[in-house]
């Protein structure tokens, strides 16, 4: 591993990434989902564009006024103490609620504890709902209720311009409630991505029959129609696919209560997987002995981990060998919501970077060929991805699946060498070579099976920026 020392100049903007060596100078701006190469001269008061990083032009800086930016930062402290307050307000008013209505069984505070944090976070969102229209509050909303879609009515409440057939994956990290009068959406499918939403009814951004990729960034004003948009792409300019076909269609009833019905059955086998840990703490908190109470609750969280890896181990067997129509309605609901309560996005990352994780991924089903150094985000469906010779995952998106407009995809992933920060395989995608990235997209194609590496950024084809 080689370190060298990054220059960055007076009065810049960096929302995307510096390679080893680069300088950038003063005044200059380096865009979302770029990426300066390393040992690279980015002169002064230039914008930085794409992967690798090319001179998009001048860049005309504005100078802050520091009274201004310090006021809104007190603001906005005052603001996160008073939600602090505000919440803890309401989990106060559902937990007295809860101890008047719920009945005294042996599993009433398992019950109580598991409907303390959804209910809370409901009421937050009344309450949310309520400062929008009142004075354009700021988001406090909590991701509990995965992809259901009461998140759409919520939504609209808020202002939002989509209707029930388009897919809102992680709506709660891209829709803020002050701005999302900004944004249409039809037949669409809008997962985890970043929108320059502006204050002006020219900034609108429309997303008609489209797929947006993962972790791409719109700006303000665009219009994207008939189009798949690669992920982690950045998209300043309006796209239009006129030779598309339409994928416009009507939405049953029964379509839509089927995945609702489906959350709230794991919800309940969520609730049922807490019954061993807590009998095992109730056990302990009945002896007098503080030395074997410590321990048996240190017992009862262990047990709980293993039951979590366990029953998401087993859902994801029973997933990848289930019909394809079946997969479609259970994948989704199983990545956004159940996946956030299991062991494996607390103790997994506790083991990133070391050999042990390479032993729990063969545990978990996952083909690993060598040596495995991950330090990427949490992986989906092990039994699909194949780590081959010595690989070194740096901050990087490796799955099995892939999802769009069109539907669901599952299929085996390979990658071998060094993943640069940034980059991204999906279901069906063979990355080889000693270093692929960085913020490189790797798909499968649909035409030829073969993968497709996507390079990022608008106006890929202009001149590199890089000054020896």
């Amino acid at each position: 591993m080689i370190f060298y020392p990054i220059v960055v100049g007076k009065n810049c903007k960096v929302s995307g990434m510096i390679g080893p060596g680069a300088q950038i100078g003063d005044g200059s701006k380096v865009e979302k989902l770029s990426a300066v190469e390393e040992g690279a001269l980015v002169p002064n008061a230039v914008v930085a564009r794409g992967s690798p990083a090319y001179n998009a032009g001048p860049f005309e800086h504005k100078e802050s006024i520091y009274w201004a930016d310090s006021l809104l930062s007190v603001f906005k402290m005052v603001w996160a103490i008073s939600e602090a307050y505000h919440f803890f307000a309401l989990s106060s008013l559902v937990h007295f609620t809860l101890n008047r209505i719920l009945p005294s069984w042996r599993y009433g505070g398992v019950l109580h504890w598991f409907l303390l944090f959804p209910l809370t976070s409901f009421l937050a969102l009344l309450t949310s709902i309520a400062l929008k229209w009142l004075l354009i509050a700021a988001w406090a909303l909590i991701p509990f209720f995965g992809q259901s879609k009461l998140w759409h009515f919520i939504l609209f409440l808020h202002g939002l311009d989509a209707d029930m057939t388009s897919t809102l994956s992680h709506p709660y990290t891209v829709f803020f409630p002050s701005k999302v009068d900004f944004v249409k959406i039809r037949c669409s499918f809008v997962p985890s991505s970043s929108l320059d939403l502006g204050t002006k009814a020219d900034s609108k951004i429309e997303i008609i029959n489209s797929s947006i990729g993962y972790n791409s960034n719109l700006h303000a004003g665009v219009k994207i129609m008939k189009s798949m948009i690669p992920p982690r792409s950045n998209v300043s300019d309006s796209v239009c696919d006129w030779n598309h076909s339409d994928t416009s269609r009507t939405v049953s009833s029964l379509t839509l209560l089927l995945p609702e019905v489906e959350q709230q059955l794991l919800n309940t086998v969520l609730f049922f997987s807490i019954i061993p840990s807590y009998e095992i703490g109730l056990a302990a908190t009945k002896i007098s002995s503080l030395t074997i109470v410590v321990l048996g609750l240190a017992l009862a969280v262990t047990v709980q981990l293993f039951v979590w890896i366990l029953l998401t181990h087993a859902v994801e067997k029973i997933l990848l060998i289930l019909p394809h129509y079946a997969q479609q309605g259970f994948f989704g609901i199983y990545i956004n919501h159940v996946r956030q309560f299991r062991a494996g996005n607390w103790l997994w990352m506790v083991l990133y970077g070391t050999p042990m994780f390479a032993c729990c991924a063969r545990f978990m089903g996952a083909e690993v060929d060598g040596d495995l150094w991950y330090f990427g985000t949490s992986l989906y469906e092990y039994g699909k991805l194949h780590f081959k010779g010595s690989v070194i995952v740096d901050n990087s998106h490796v799955s099995g699946h892939y999802i769009d407009r069109n539907g669901l995809a599952i299929d085996d992933t390979y990658v071998s060498g060094l993943l640069l920060p940034g980059c991204y395989a999906s279901a069906g995608a063979e990355v080889f070579g000693p270093e692929n990235g960085p913020w490189k997209v790797f798909l499968r194609s649909d035409c030829n099976k073969d993968p497709v590496d996507v390079e990022l950024g608008s106006n890929a084809t202009s001149s590199v920026i890089i000054e020896a």
